[in-house]
């Protein structure tokens, strides 16, 4: 019987280690997991604000790519009607003449500079030509042949205008318009 004793002494005093030595794991645990970081409802709300702006970027992003076979086709129609560079100076020099003429204003000192040749790879086929030219006019048609510019085929970025009034006339205004034109240069 003090055999029975002794192991039952020995069982009780091993599992109360084991419930211990639990104990202290359980402890370390729960100190652990709370000194870690834990979410409030302000970053978990911000959190969610991000997902959704990423959700929308993916979706832009995929309804783009659908759309990519239409752009392409637009940029290729864009760059078809542009002239070509054996007509651009004169074709160019008509259609101002035409719109200067339907606005009522006088056009003088065309002149035309090529820029250096474009690095950019996706410009391939495509050139810039920068454009001088003087316009003399009553006001309302210096507006009406900036917005023929505006309207024309041709595709023209106006980069500025410097306004003068005529010495000869006072109700007259005298516009430097310095402007490019884009042109074909490969498949012409």
């Amino acid at each position: 019987m003090a055999k029975d004793f002794k192991f039952e002494k020995r069982a009780i005093i091993f599992g109360a280690s084991l419930l211990l030595l639990a104990d202290v794991a359980l402890g370390i645990y729960s100190w652990r997991r709370s000194k870690s970081p834990a979410l409030t409802v302000q970053e978990l709300n911000t959190q969610a604000g991000k997902l959704k702006k990423l959700k929308a970027e993916i979706e832009a992003a995929e309804k783009t790519a659908a759309n990519l076979p239409k752009t392409v086709q637009d940029c290729d129609k864009f760059e078809q009607s542009l002239p070509s560079v054996n007509t651009v100076s004169s074709a160019i020099a008509s259609d101002m003449a035409e719109i200067a003429k339907k606005a009522g204003t006088q056009l003088t000192g065309v002149a035309f500079r090529d820029k250096e040749k474009s690095k950019d790879p996706g410009a391939a086929g495509i050139a810039e030509r920068s454009i001088d030219a003087t316009v003399s006019g009553p006001y309302d048609a210096v507006v009406k042949f900036l917005n023929g510019l505006q309207k024309s085929q041709n595709f023209y970025v106006v980069d500025s205008l410097d306004l003068a009034t005529e010495t000869s006339a006072p109700n007259l205004l005298r516009v430097a318009v310095h402007m490019r034109a884009f042109f074909r240069t490969a498949g012409t």
